[in-house]
């Protein structure tokens, strides 16, 4: 969750925003290299690895272990599935309903 992503309120913010602005860049790269329906496939599968790997009690340091390097990942993998959600809804919707 939220506390495994930073040691403090300021370090989660600001892995919570990195991961946010990552996720944007990699959904262009993945609409081109993969096409919407397959990126969107990878990114769900992203979160689901990521969520199996935060099993495993690994440490790196004192402070940081691989529980803390998945969730910063699976936030980047859950920003992009949502990103390619809010695409598909725009492309579902019909032109009557457009602006």
């Amino acid at each position: 969750g939220w506390s495994k992503i930073g040691n403090d309120l300021h370090s989660i913010y600001f892995f919570a925003a990195f991961g946010d602005g990552v996720a944007y860049s990699t959904c262009v790269l993945g609409c081109r290299l993969l096409g919407r329906k397959n990126a969107t496939f990878f990114y769900f599968g992203v979160v689901i690895v990521m969520n199996m790997l935060a099993m495993l009690d690994v440490k790196f340091t004192d402070t940081w272990s691989l529980e803390h390097l998945v969730s910063i990942i699976g936030n980047i993998g859950a920003s992009s599935a949502f990103i390619m959600m809010w695409l598909y809804t725009g492309e579902l919707a019909p032109t009557s309903h457009g602006a």
